[in-house]
């Protein structure tokens, strides 16, 4: 979730990829998996204009983008739920949204759309290998034509049990070298307990949500795993609560959204911290914000304005910008959401693209305008989707934010 950009619309640092040459083409990248009418296709678009640049018979499962290659991965699903998926190594010319695949392999089945953090040459994400077990798996990336399987039998402990329940991953690739962090954001559902101070209330319960370091190194098949619990951060509600998180790549920060566990009572703030990657102490100050609704869904993250982009969806149902400089002022805005829809932050474009998957879906775009202290959101007057209903959706990430 979010990203960061290079200079000139070229991922900096890493290596120049297949070939040496990387697309010359200035624009952001915008690529879709889902229902077009009635069939399963993988779809290119633009990101500025919501044309469709083309699309092909698949079904998509995942989709992520590797900035230091520049080279797409696309999980394709199979049969079964637990069988072994189709990935597809492509490189996307932006200019026009034609593929070039180099490469497919087999690979244990990825369990979410949202569920790869991608690296420095390595791939991180989870596997639901059988009702009750999820798995980590490790790719190497390091060669795009002969991307490998390293190790795919690193088991999440409880989480098949509904014990605890792993929300999302935290990508932080390294820059210098192979490898990186990843963050697993964990709620703790065998710890929850009434609500104390001021989200207490008779009947009110909240659960601890931890983060779980698991570090990737050139020289390890597999990840090393921080001692369970991990560290906690904060709470959400245990019935209907839930929060959203994005990853300051620049600054090497996880950003964590939380809504208030009461959200019914009156004056009720959301909160948004940045935590260090390894320790996960808080990092500069809290921003707290008014939000109505107990289910954050998603998050993004502006790099060169630092402003959070975060749905609610449960009760408030809007979007909202939120400056990291708590002498800002945040904003919301209504959309016409529902509970599954998500945002994206394009950063060449800088259009915060709303997806909404199911029996009514959409994608709807918004301009971030102003500054780091006075954000906007403005409707993109000239965006014209097609009408896809988007199951999996990822946007080009940078290695170094274009910042203008």
């Amino acid at each position: 979730m979010g990203g960061a950009a290079g200079t000139a619309g070229m991922p900096t640092g890493g290596t120049a990829g297949i070939g040496g040459m990387l697309p010359t083409g200035p624009e952001g990248g915008l690529v879709i998996g889902g229902v077009l009418n009635s069939e399963q296709v993988l779809m290119t678009v633009n990101p500025e204009t919501g044309e469709e640049f083309n699309n092909e018979p698949m079904n998509v499962k995942a989709i992520a983008h590797d900035p230091f290659a520049d080279v797409w991965y696309i999980w394709e699903r199979t049969d079964g739920v637990f069988d072994d998926q189709t990935l597809h190594i492509r490189r996307l010319t932006y200019a026009t949204g034609v593929w070039e695949e180099i490469a497919t392999l087999a690979v244990p089945a990825i369990d979410g759309h949202d569920r790869a953090a991608v690296l420095n040459q390595r791939i991180l994400y989870t596997h639901a290998d059988g009702p009750t077990l999820t798995q980590i798996v490790l790719l190497n990336t390091s060669d795009p034509l002969n991307v490998t399987v390293l190790s795919d039998a690193n088991p999440l402990p409880d989480e098949g049990s509904g014990m605890k329940i792993t929300s999302g991953l935290i990508a932080h690739p390294n820059e210098q070298a192979v490898g990186g962090l990843v963050n697993l954001v964990r709620i703790q559902f065998d710890s929850c307990a009434p609500a104390a101070g001021p989200d207490g209330g008779v009947g009110l319960d909240e659960c601890p949500v931890n983060l779980v370091r698991a570090d990737v190194r050139e020289a390890d098949v597999a990840p090393l795993m921080e001692a369970e619990p991990g560290v906690q951060v904060g709470t959400v509600a245990q019935s209907g609560g839930s929060l959203a998180f994005a990853s300051d790549r620049s600054g090497n920060r996880d950003i964590l959204v939380f809504p208030p566990v009461d959200f019914m009572a009156a004056g009720s703030m959301g909160r948004t911290q940045k935590y260090q990657t390894q320790a996960h102490t808080p990092s500069g100050p809290e921003v707290s914000f008014p939000v109505n609704g107990p289910r954050f869904s998603w998050a993004d993250w502006d790099p060169c304005n630092e402003i959070l982009l975060a749905v609610e969806l449960k009760e408030d149902k809007g979007a909202f910008a939120v400056p990291l400089d708590p002498a800002g002022t945040p904003i919301r805005r209504d959309l016409v959401l529902d509970e599954g829809q998500k945002v994206y932050f394009e950063p060449w474009s800088r259009i915060a693209l709303y997806p909404l998957a199911g029996l009514v879906f959409d994608i709807d775009a918004l301009v971030l305008e102003g500054d780091r202290l006075a954000p906007t959101l403005t409707r993109l007057p000239t965006w014209s989707p097609p009408p896809i209903n988007p199951e999996a959706v990822a946007v080009r990430n940078y290695v170094t934010p274009p910042c203008n």
